[in-house]
């Protein structure tokens, strides 16, 4: 199966390069492409995409006035040639089996059309990171059928893609938890699985958690 990587980057900078190095340097099976969608910002991340270019020469880089996460995913997906197309966030450390399992379990599981699983925090355990896990980042001991799954750890099967199509791009928020429920409506299951592992770097202040 051809894997795609899709990742939407806003103002991310500093934070991108340990996204990739994971993804590139680190995973036990490497994937076929990886799609940025960059929408510039402050900080923006134009010359890190460049030099892991260098690197990884299928890194797709599409520089993009930054509108919403919706609009992002619809621009990046149609240059997503994968099977299966797994997206994480400009913020998230994926685990070095995690590509390797994702593909493992989209073969085990062939009616689960989103499969995704546990979203770790990668700082200092705080309150207010515990409040981000509970509220944003549920987390489950055994495999189990969901109804949605968090956009930083989350793999779709190129058919369901086909499917359900865009993205709405009307929601400022939550257009990941839309997708999915539309996803359901079709009659595809959504598979949380807990060996499936990103670390993230939660939001470090209240402001940040509530934006």
């Amino acid at each position: 199966m051809k894997t795609s990587v899709f990742i939407c980057t806003y103002n991310r900078g500093n934070l991108i390069e340990g996204t990739l190095r994971s993804i590139i340097i680190d995973q036990t099976k490497k994937p076929d492409e990886i799609i940025i969608v960059n929408g510039g910002g402050e900080n923006d991340c134009k010359k890190v995409l460049i030099e892991w270019k260098k690197v990884f020469s299928s890194l797709i880089i599409v520089n993009t006035k930054n509108k919403n996460l919706a609009s992002s995913r619809n621009i990046g997906l149609e240059k997503c040639h994968g099977d299966i197309i797994l997206q994480t966030d400009d913020d998230a450390r994926p685990f070095p089996d995690w590509i390797d399992k994702i593909v493992k379990f989209h073969i085990m599981y062939p009616n689960c059309g989103v499969i995704g699983g546990r979203v770790i925090d990668a700082s200092k355990r705080t309150f207010l990171s515990n409040v981000a896990d509970v509220s944003t980042f549920p987390s489950y001991s055994t495999i189990k059928k969901v109804r949605s799954l968090a956009g930083v750890n989350s793999s779709y099967k190129r058919e369901v893609i086909n499917e359900v199509g865009k993205y709405d791009e009307t929601l400022f928020r939550g257009e990941d938890v839309d997708y999915n429920w539309r996803v359901k409506l079709i009659g595809w299951d959504i598979l949380y699985h807990p060996e499936l592992k990103v670390k993230h770097i939660h939001r470090p202040t209240w402001k940040s958690l509530f934006y």
